[in-house]
């Protein structure tokens, strides 16, 4: 065995766990989506070991947990739109704690106060958006034109933007 597929098992054992608990939340009990999840959490873990760069101030384990997080939540997503399952804001309370406490992200809090701050066109634009829905898709699904779809877009992202900074 060389040093290098050494060193990616030594990563592997360490981090596999945690990894695992990511999967375990975001798969809901599927063993297939669980079994696909924490593949892809493992293989961003062995990405993250070649882009870490400690110049840019994080630790190594924040960074890597960081990004199997994401890539495993942007594979969540992409199977409940495959398999035609939704993810809205009444799923808050299933979303996934971050794997770091300090990273600063709290998806779950924030859907949660998404919920409470979005008018119902708002939580309807962003539903249906977040299924992937193009905005021509959106108007007709309410049955409003498309500009008011992109005005609700753009009034959903900003207090997006506003949870993420506070």
């Amino acid at each position: 065995m060389s040093d290098t597929e050494k060193d990616k098992n030594d990563l592997i054992a360490e981090y596999e766990p945690r990894i695992a608990v990511l999967a375990r939340k975001l798969s809901r009990g599927s063993a297939d989506l669980y079994d696909d999840l924490l593949q892809v959490g493992l293989m961003s873990l062995i990405d993250s070991a070649d882009k870490y760069d400690a110049a840019r101030g994080a630790n190594f384990s924040t960074f890597a947990l960081l990004c199997a997080n994401r890539r495993m939540i942007d594979e969540w997503r992409r199977h409940m739109r495959h398999y035609g399952f939704r993810a809205d804001l009444d799923d808050a309370k299933n979303m996934p704690d971050p794997a770091e406490p300090d990273t600063g992200i709290r998806i779950r809090d924030i859907f949660k106060k998404l919920a409470e701050i979005l008018s119902e066109t708002e939580k309807k634009v962003f539903d249906l958006k977040a299924r992937g829905e193009t905005s021509a898709a959106v108007a007709r699904a309410l049955g409003i034109d498309a500009k008011a779809v992109d005005n609700a877009w753009q009034r959903v992202r900003k207090k997006i933007h506003e949870q993420m900074m506070n």
